[in-house]
């Protein structure tokens, strides 16, 4: 007999830091592009679909032979010439890169001038990857870094404010607390309560938006340029 089907096979847990990050991806995708490249992007499949689905061809990259990414490369020794690469997404993989600042200028070395980086970072997560984890960032610190390697800012965006922020935290721990991927009762559990938690949360986002709750967000997405 074959494997028996479990309607909660395709289930998973929802987190607002995967549901922001796609969001926010897909809103700052330049217009008229023709290539991606998705430095750390393990074996694609997160947002493969995403680009594909534009008539946008996508390749990732990335240092791990066992996640069969397109390309096996290190992200701050890229197997490109000078000025190759039309757009690259960087998606969370900055924080894994013991120099960060020598990564982005290697990123800066690839892109076509006029060529676009989206990119983005955390600065509020849970420690992940260990002990492949490194930094954390806040836009100013971000700022910085990309104008240093001569990047024009073109956008940039929080990643949700308190209420996301604790909502994040709380999923997470569930996550690591009860391994529901591995314990189908706990995934039964947690796969309607972290929606209607998220779908709270994000009302309450859109609430509270003064300063105070400003201060707290999951992270930052950035779309910068190269300057002709």
């Amino acid at each position: 007999m074959g494997k028996r089907w479990k309607f909660w096979e395709n289930w998973i847990v929802m987190q607002p830091e995967r549901y922001l990050l796609r969001l926010q991806i897909a809103e700052h995708i330049p217009p008229d592009i023709e290539s991606c490249l998705d430095i750390g992007g393990g074996d694609g499949k997160r947002y493969r679909q995403l680009f594909e689905d534009r008539g946008i061809k996508y390749k990732s990259l990335d240092i791990n032979p066992d996640l069969m990414p397109d390309i096996v490369s290190s992200a701050e020794s890229l197997p490109f010439e000078n000025g190759k690469i039309e757009f690259i997404l960087s998606s969370q993989m900055l924080e894994h890169v013991l120099n960060p600042l020598d990564c982005l200028r290697e990123i800066f070395r690839v892109l076509k001038p006029g060529g676009y980086l989206l990119i983005t970072v955390p600065q509020t997560n849970e420690l992940h990857s260990e002990p492949f984890d490194f930094w954390r960032f806040t836009n100013f610190g971000m700022i910085h870094l990309l104008e240093t390697v001569g990047f024009s800012i073109q956008a940039s965006t929080s990643r949700g404010n308190y209420p996301i922020v604790i909502c994040q935290m709380r999923i997470r721990r569930w996550i690591d607390s009860f391994n529901p991927y591995q314990n189908s009762k706990f995934l039964l559990f947690l796969y309607p309560i972290s929606r209607l938690y998220l779908k709270i949360s994000l009302r309450l986002d859109n609430i509270y938006t003064g300063w105070a709750s400003q201060k707290h967000t999951l992270g930052w997405t950035f779309l910068a340029k190269k300057l002709d």
